[in-house]
């Protein structure tokens, strides 16, 4: 495992420059006159075989378990020498982590596609671990989604080349929700239909503008947090929260919104899925004059074929 990493990275490198203390020395990989330069230190050898399994992921368990050293993980991480070789590096899966990934992905699009019940495990599994944990690291209105960085947060790399302001986050995650509705073009009176609740902050947030909200979630901590902070908000009469499946949405559903807003909720269905995605959408809008508004994490072009 140690030899093939060493002749992928020797290739991939060419730009920056990597620096690898093991028991056997020290070696240098890309530039050798370089400004961006990463320094890495390996305390055990079962790096190697972490990395080769598992690639990126490998890494960061090896760094979890105390496998290998960093001067500062930050840094590293921010240093440009993986993005501007990226192209060469993309090829530091193994060709077992390849097999692995194609299994995963061929049995997640059949055997395992997301039907109700494994839609559910899922999101057990992914939000259904403790709301006090999820508190922990997200914004005070909880949102799981990307945040929307503006010019008073020094865009998205802010906190790291200015440092972390007070309530930054929180400003661009309700800049984010304020872009989702305003581009839904809601009106007092709207009914909107949320796929994806979340813990209620975009609910919450179409409520106060006078619309009447039902948002469908298949997390039951998730619709917990949501009710109380509805009724907090003095809003359980315009906004529902409902534990059902897109697939599942009542009849009455059925051409009865303004509008539909889902926040980074389509990548977690998988391909053979989002067709009925987008039926169900369509079948909850009025015919004329609905909107809808949808985001979406996306993946470098040249990784598509691997996640499908």
């Amino acid at each position: 495992a140690r030899s093939a990493a060493f002749a992928l990275v020797h290739r991939g490198i060419t730009r920056g420059q990597l620096i690898i203390v093991d028991s056997e020395g020290k070696h240098v990989f890309g530039e050798e006159a370089s400004e961006c330069r990463v320094n890495l230190t390996v305390l055990d050898n079962a790096m190697w075989g972490q990395i080769f399994l598992s690639h990126d992921l490998g890494f960061a368990e090896a760094y979890m378990q105390g496998n290998l050293e960093v001067p500062d993980l930050k840094a590293t991480l921010n240093a440009r020498l993986f993005l501007d070789n990226r192209a060469g590096l993309t090829f530091m899966a193994s060709s077992l982590n390849f097999l692995f990934e194609l299994a995963s992905s061929t049995l997640s699009n059949t055997i395992f596609r997301q039907n109700l019940v494994m839609a559910r495990k899922s999101a057990e599994l992914s939000y259904d671990i403790s709301n006090v944990f999820m508190k922990c690291f997200l914004s005070k209105e909880m949102m799981y989604s990307a945040a929307l960085w503006g010019d008073a947060e020094h865009g998205p790399r802010g906190d790291l080349n200015h440092g972390p302001t007070e309530g930054d986050l929180e400003r661009a995650q309700d800049r984010k929700i304020q872009h989702f509705l305003k581009n839904a073009r809601l009106v007092p009176g709207d009914r909107v239909l949320e796929i994806g609740s979340g813990w209620g902050a975009m609910a919450i947030a179409a409520g106060r503008m006078g619309c009447t909200v039902d948002s469908i979630t298949l997390s039951k901590e998730q619709k917990k947090e949501a009710d109380e902070r509805i009724a907090a908000a003095g809003l359980s009469e315009f906004v529902r929260v409902h534990l059902c499946d897109y697939r599942e949405m009542p009849p009455s559903f059925e051409h009865a919104f303004d509008a539909c807003v889902s926040c980074e909720m389509l990548e977690v269905s998988v391909c053979a899925c989002r067709g009925a995605y987008f039926e169900a959408i369509d079948w909850a809008l009025k015919p004329d004059k609905a909107t809808v508004v949808i985001s979406v994490s996306t993946q470098p072009e040249d990784r598509y074929s691997e996640h499908q």
